[in-house]
């Protein structure tokens, strides 16, 4: 069905594609001004307006009319009885081969003309894709032509195919397809496509693939169809395929002209199911490393004190399937975030190493050890001539050294080589020959070389139980130590484990934030291998400033992973005692793990987790109290909303200098909340106020809304703070709203422009509640002309004192000519 819009008689538009229309149909027209451009009224009587005509409607005969015929394809309802089919030498010719019939569809039972010859089981409301094949036909593929030299070559012949849906009317429609040829050739393999990309042949109709144990073999799968596509997948292999045997796969195209060609892969998959084997692989540690003097747990454990040069040496693997040798070196085993996995062989013996920042394989610079951050090895010379590249280890530094190597399926096993210690003159190592407790006391110097230094005793004791030949160094670090730079250029993810107080006083938890004063002193401790304590370790440390009410000393320590200076007393949970005052100047505190990236949880015995990795330690002064502000609203006190404006949502946001979690409430003071419904959210993402119908004229809410911290560290009293909002109401003029009534019942249609007829005077009543609205009422009287009958017009409106306009009242008084007539009532007009 279509709609068409005519203006003065012009076709402006045309709309088709609508379906079929109900009788109970409405027809509704939206008329909307130019650029939403609204005339100025001047006469309220006599406003603009627009109106619609319908005429000339035609709808289509009802459901039930029998035999309704109609143009096919234009609505109507005549079935396609049958199809045929022609070729031609161009489109909508058959010169080639006449129509044949191809497709005689099913007739749906749909209406009263076609109960007598239909299918209870055609559904008219399904659509259909039918198929069809021509054969006996005698085509020839080619003619005989001359090319642009003048020589003769075979010229494929384009034909098309033209085909006719026929109407039990007799009525029909044609189409004809694309061109096409006749393809009396096979397939062609492009092997050198085949080598770079999917793709197999040429003008492919359906492609076959088949997977067996030997070139063109079928054993696991016989030939089976894939379409077009040019992949195929089988994964119902599970348990059949072998470990280091190899497969075949075969594949067969076939074109448009039914003519096929297969190919056989020679080179075959070979699956790899298990992890490459590393017990034969020999490896030597390079550089100045040595085994400790002692022998120490673990056995692979060495030390090493040049900080600049790291690496090893490698031999072949008997397992024949490994094509690949990395060397990879990580804070701890199996990480690779010092120096991140690289190849540095292939399937010869070798060497791998790390000196003045250069990759050395087989001792032969390769790349400086900035290019390997990206992994991309094709940066021109141009883009690394200005970078410098840098291997510096920290004193105390335990380096974990891995070879990883991979077979051609890229499954990896990894080797441990050993772990490294970087040592100088200065580091203390001791070690449990039995399982004993150790204990180490150093003097450690204080103050910084700006001012005079001085020497205080540390004190450091590991539990009982310890694993005979378990080692642990204390590593003093100097005033040199702290302003050198630590760097391994070739990660993106190393983070040296010793930093300058003096720099990082920023970089602390919670509970130290804005209360360290100054430095005592800083050392690490490191355990050898980083085999982990049984048990709490304790630090003896000195106490500078005794008990006062300012100040305190207290041992803190670098938690890397955080990257944040971080109370050491903490890190045996909340149940263990924090610190202990020894007298004599010293304090004593528990240490249990020191580097993690969550918060340690270290409350219920069994889930405790003991020291176990280098740690950089510090003595600092901090004050007693901690540091804690009221959080601040950062988000606008002032809010406006109009008068009936319904719900009014804005979110709360607010400032904490601490980072603290914040939280929001309404005080228990607030002003006028009585005649707002809120609906207070403790996260301050919806603060929700609902405005009741009232005339209210530049109105001031207050709402003193709380600010306060969640704090889940009880040595933080959260800090609280109180803000006044402000909710402006601002008044909107309604317009007037007219009301008529007679005999109690309101006499105003739904419509108010359409006119009301009135025949006695009307009467007062309210359309809605008395104490809703101001109300301003007036009676009207009218008095018809002697001898006069007929209707006489009437149109009223009220205004307010803004200038607001009601709808326009028509009334339509009825005089009638004989009143008292035809069971008429008549009053006296002297009783009125």
């Amino acid at each position: 069905m279509c709609l068409v819009l005519y203006v003065n008689d012009e076709e402006i538009t045309e709309l088709c594609g609508i379906p079929d229309l109900s009788e109970t149909t409405k027809l509704v027209l939206h008329v909307f001004n130019r650029d939403n451009f609204v005339p100025e009224i001047t006469d309220i009587f006599n406003i603009f307006s627009a109106r619609a005509v319908f005429k000339n409607l035609i709808l289509p005969p009802p459901t039930g009319a029998l035999c309704r015929y109609g143009d096919p394809f234009r609505g109507g309802s005549n079935p396609i009885i049958k199809y045929e089919v022609g070729i031609g030498s161009d489109k909508l010719l058959t010169d080639i081969e006449p129509f044949r019939k191809v497709i005689e569809p099913c007739i749906p039972c749909f209406w009263e003309c076609l109960k007598y010859n239909c299918d209870q089981n055609c559904d008219h409301n399904k659509l259909v894709d039918y198929s069809f094949t021509l054969t006996n036909l005698n085509i020839a593929p080619y003619v005989m032509d001359l090319n642009e030299t003048g020589h003769s070559y075979n010229k494929s012949v384009i034909y098309y195919l033209t085909g006719k849906a026929v109407t039990g009317s007799g009525d029909s429609a044609v189409s004809s397809s694309s061109g096409f040829y006749i393809d009396i050739t096979g397939p062609v393999f492009d092997l050198d496509i085949m080598l770079n990309s999917p793709i197999y042949s040429d003008e492919t109709e359906e492609n076959f693939w088949a997977i067996g144990k030997t070139p063109g073999g079928q054993e696991l799968q016989e030939f089976q169809s894939v379409g077009l596509n040019v992949t195929g997948v089988n994964s119902s292999f599970e348990g059949i395929l072998q470990h280091n045997h190899t497969y075949y796969v075969s594949i067969i195209c076939v074109n448009g002209g039914g003519k096929t060609k297969q190919w056989n892969d020679t080179n075959g998959v070979t699956p790899l199911f298990k992890m490459p084997e590393v017990d034969t692989l020999n490896n030597t540690v390079l550089g100045e490393v040595k085994p400790f003097d002692e022998p120490v747990i673990p056995s692979d454990a060495m030390e090493s004190t040049d900080p600049d040069s790291i690496g090893f040496t490698f031999t072949v693997s008997e397992d024949k399937s490994i094509n690949k040798y990395d060397l990879c070196i990580g804070t701890d085993k199996n990480k690779d975030d010092i120096f991140p996995c690289v190849w540095v062989g292939y399937n010869v013996s070798g060497s791998a190493s790390i000196k003045d920042g250069y990759l050395l394989i087989d001792n032969i610079r390769v790349r400086p050890l900035s290019e390997l951050q990206n992994r991309f090895w094709n940066v021109s010379e141009d883009q690394t001539q200005n970078k410098t590249s840098v291997f510096h280890m920290e004193p105390g530094r335990t380096l974990f050294l891995t070879m990883r190597v991979c077979n051609e399926a890229e499954l990896c096993t990894n080797k441990s080589i050993g772990s490294v210690l970087i040592t100088n003159t200065e580091s203390i190592l001791k070690r449990s020959d039995h399982g004993e407790s150790i204990e180490i006391v150093d003097n450690i110097a204080t103050g910084s070389i700006r001012r005079k230094r001085s020497v205080e005793t540390i004190v450091l004791t590991t539990p009982e139980g310890l694993i005979p030949g378990q080692t642990i160094v204390l590593q003093p670090i100097s005033e040199a130590d702290l302003t050198t730079e630590y760097r391994s250029d070739s990660s993106t993810d190393f983070q040296p484990y010793i930093v300058n107080p003096a720099t990082t006083l920023d970089m602390v938890e919670r509970l130290l934030y804005k209360r360290i004063h100054s430095l005592v002193m800083t050392f690490s401790v490191i355990p050898v291998g980083h085999l982990p304590m049984p048990g709490p370790m304790n630090i003896t440390y000195p106490d500078t400033v005794g008990e006062n009410e300012d100040n305190k000393t207290v041992l803190a320590h670098w938690n890397t992973a955080l990257q944040q200076w971080q109370l050491s007393g903490m890190t045996c949970g909340k149940t263990s005692t924090s610190e202990i005052n020894n007298g004599g100047g010293t304090k004593t505190v528990e240490v249990c793990k020191t580097w993690t990236g969550d918060e340690i949880n270290n409350n219920k015995k069994g889930n405790m987790s003991y020291f176990s990795e280098e740690t950089q330690f510090a003595v600092f002064i901090v004050s007693n109290k901690v540091y804690n502000t009221p959080p601040i609203l950062t988000s606008d006190r002032f809010i406006t909303m109009e008068e009936d404006e319904g719900t009014i949502q804005y979110q709360l946001e607010a400032f904490d200098e601490e980072g603290d979690v914040i939280k929001f409430s309404l005080a228990s003071q607030t002003n006028k909340l009585s005649r707002i419904e809120s609906l207070p959210l403790q996260d301050g993402l919806n603060r929700n106020f609902k405005t009741k119908s009232k005339k209210v004229l530049n109105f001031f809410y207050l709402v003193y809304d709380e600010g306060y911290e969640v704090q889940t560290n009880e040595d933080i009293p959260p800090a609280s703070s109180e803000t006044t909002i402000v909710i402006t109401i601002i008044d909107y003029n309604d317009s007037p709203e007219i009301f008529l009534t007679q005999h109690g019942q309101s006499i105003l249609s739904f419509d108010p422009s359409e006119p009301v007829l009135v025949t006695t005077e009307p009467c007062v009543i309210l359309p809605h509640e008395k104490e809703s609205m101001s109300w301003i009422y007036t009676t009207l009287t009218y008095t018809p002309v002697m001898n006069v009958s007929g209707y006489d017009l009437v149109k009223l409106y009220v205004s307010d004192s803004l200038n607001a306009s009601s709808a326009v009242v028509t009334i339509q008084f009825v005089v009638m000519k004989l009143p008292c007539h035809n069971d008429g009532s008549c009053d006296n007009k002297l009783n009125k």
